[in-house]
Order: structure tokens, then sequence, then C-alpha cells
């Protein structure tokens, strides 16, 4: 790949969509977490032993007003693509009516008769009802929408969020919606016991929001906000629980490092400009990535245990850019420089892959249900003519 200079170019007409502003949308409509899909090609990494920035040219005759999208699509077979594009699951929908899907554009609706909340995590699909005290989880089919009863148990408080570990052996759950937090509880789904692995503090102050796991599936991140800070509590089977040592706002992560921002150096406003971070979990360390080309955050995460994928604005406010950022050998390599207009292609939240990610232009429906995306090439830094779909819902 050549570094040296960016692809090409278009743009923005919103604020970003931050890691809060994901936060506080989940529960009114879920939006699909990262489907982790196997490799489409090899990733492009930089061969020098030292860490290395790539710069932007200042000024590039690959920038232009608009881009030409490549009519010979991803360098993917096209094979490979359908099935990282079939593994990429989505969930969408509110109340009782409920969808799930995948980036081929096929739909399936999950016939529930009451109030659910429902997500998504490296593929699995869970459901959760709560009648009073009583909680009942599923495991959704994604290729047909049934759901299948996981296990019923009592809780005293309203549950926010529920993920299962990858062998699918425990349920993990938050208490906590409408700004309660409600602690982390952890359900052995062979035995029926339940393990209380942060106490519900009840507090009013800060809720409980964000529940996902490493990159890994072997560590698993909550995080305790207010509208000035995070706390961000980790667990692991061989480590417990541990606490952050610092304020910070992570939405994606490996077992060592957390991707995010610290919420309180923007004063508690949540569209002030902020640099992507990353939160070393063993040493404490924050760091800023990208800021090259990313002074005001849009959406990012980890595709490996080693690599990000980010995007946000530049300082000047002219410009969208999505980074490759290496966090081994601090490599960061500007795939795709798009300039700040009403049609920018957002890097968007539906596959965690080192070759390809998903595009869209901004639109009022945040989860961009019903909407046709495009291909971006991680290795050649080109948009493919090849369309991944969200939907269409409804009849």
């Amino acid at each position: 790949m050549n570094t040296a200079q960016p692809r090409f170019t278009r743009k923005t007409a919103t604020g970003p969509f931050g890691l809060m502003g994901i936060a506080l949308s989940v529960g009114v409509i879920a939006i699909l977490a990262i489907g982790r899909s196997p490799l489409v090609g090899p990733l492009v990494a930089g061969s020098s032993a030292e860490p290395t920035t790539t710069q932007p040219a200042a000024e590039s005759p690959s920038v232009s007003a608009g881009y030409t999208a490549d009519p010979a699509g991803s360098s993917a077979p096209a094979a490979d693509l359908n099935r990282v594009l079939e593994e990429a699951v989505w969930v969408a929908g509110d109340d009782t009516t409920w969808y799930v899907g995948d980036l081929t554009g096929a739909v399936r609706p999950v016939p529930f008769d009451r109030p659910t909340q429902m997500t998504v995590a490296d593929g699995r699909v869970v459901a959760w009802q709560q009648d009073g005290s009583e909680v009942t989880a599923y495991e959704v089919d994604p290729r047909t929408g049934t759901p299948r009863r996981l296990v019923t148990w009592k809780s005293d408080v309203i549950v926010g969020a529920v993920t299962l570990d990858r062998n699918g052996t425990a349920l993990f759950w938050h208490g906590g919606r409408y700004g309660i937090d409600g602690g982390l509880s952890r359900l052995d789904l062979l035995t029926g016991g339940i393990e209380i692995l942060i106490a519900p503090t009840h507090s009013t102050e800060r809720n409980r929001n964000l529940l996902f796991w490493s990159m890994s599936g072997e560590m698993l991140y909550s995080t305790t906000c207010d509208m000035e800070s995070c706390s961000v509590d980790t667990w692991s089977a061989g480590q417990g629980v541990a606490r952050f040592g610092q304020d910070f706002a992570p939405g994606s992560a490996s077992d060592r490092l957390a991707l995010g921002y610290q919420l309180g150096h923007g004063g508690g406003d949540h569209q002030a400009a902020r640099a992507w971070q990353i939160y070393d979990v063993k040493t404490g360390q924050i760091s800023t990535v990208a800021a090259s080309w990313i002074s005001r955050t849009s959406d990012g995460f980890f595709v490996d245990d080693r690599t990000l994928l980010l995007s946000g604005v530049s300082t000047d406010g002219m410009t969208y850019n999505i980074v490759l950022v290496d966090t081994e050998t601090g490599q960061e390599t500007l795939v795709l420089s798009q300039p700040e207009e009403e049609n920018t292609l957002h890097l968007r939240r539906y596959l965690a892959n080192t070759s390809i990610a998903v595009v869209g232009a901004s639109d009022a429906d945040f989860t961009m249900v019903g909407k046709e995306l495009s291909i971006l090439d991680l290795v050649s830094g080109k948009v493919s003519l090849t369309r991944a779909r969200v939907g269409p819902l409804g009849p």
C-alpha cells in the first residue's frame, strides 16, 4: 500500500457519532455490535522495526471534491467477501418488533410478543425480557430469527445489558438502565449459579451502560458513566475484577488496550473535539493516536488484537479521515480522506476485519437500516462497487 498520501475525498454533514453517542443510543434501537469476521486478505503492515507515522501530504493530487468507485471491486475473492458479509450480524428494533440480519441484505423477524431487549456481540444474538423481578434470556439464531430460551432468573434491579461468553456457558449482565448502577453479575448456564462480580450501588449519579468483550473474548469491559467522566471495570477468569485508575470512555478493546477518550477533557461536552486515545490496562498509561489526522473522533474499533481502524475529522474541520493504526509498531496509515460535506462516507461499525470495512453516507437513521453501504478495501484504499446491504425492513 502506498501510504504517502490519502486515497480520495468526500465529506460529513453532522457531528461525530462518538462513543457516548453510541452508548446513549442503545436501548431505543439496538445497534449492531461488531461482527468479528475472518480475514479476507493480508494486512499491509510497516516493515520498519521502529515505530513510524505516515504523515499526510500537505497538498496531494489524490484529494478531490469526489471519488471514483473501483469497478474491479474488493481485492477479496467473491466467495470470501460474501462469507464475511454473511457473518456480520446486526439487530434492530424496539419493544416487541425486532429483526436480525447480515450485510448481504438478509432480514429475519424475531417472533417476540412481549417487550424485549436485544443485542449482538461476536455474531451471537442475545435477547432478554423482564417482568418485575423475573428475567428470561434467549439466544437468537441469526440465520433464522428463531429464539432459544437459555435461562430464567430473579433480579432485584432492572437488567440493562446482557452478553454471553465465547463458549456460550455463562451469561453476564449489568443492572442499571435509567441511570442506576446495578452492578455486574455472572450466571453459569450449566449450574444455574449466580455470582455477583460487582455489587450494585443503586447510585443515581453514575449508571452502568456499555458491556463488551475484548477481541479475544477473554476480558469483559463494563463502564459506569455520568455526564463528565467514566469509570471502567474489567473482568477475566484469570484476574477477576479490576478498575481503571483514570477516567476513560472506551468503546472497543483488546486484552491489553482500550480505545476511547477521556470524557472529562471535554468539560462534560459530548460534542467537544477529542483525539483518539488508548488506555494500557496493565500500566494505566494513556496515549493519543492518529492525532495527525483526527482531532474530533467519529467511530473506531479494534479489527484484531493489535490493529485499530479509526475515523474522525481533522483539526481544521475540513476533512474526514479513516486511519489504520498498528498499536505494536506505532505505524499509522491513512486509508481514506474525504472533504467534510453532506455525502461523506462514514465508517460503519458492522464488521471487524483487517482487509475491508463498511462505509456509508450520513443519515438520520443511525443504524443505517434499510440502506446500501459501500465496501472500503483497506489494502488498496479504494471504495468498491460491491455493496453491503442492511435491510430493507418492512413488507
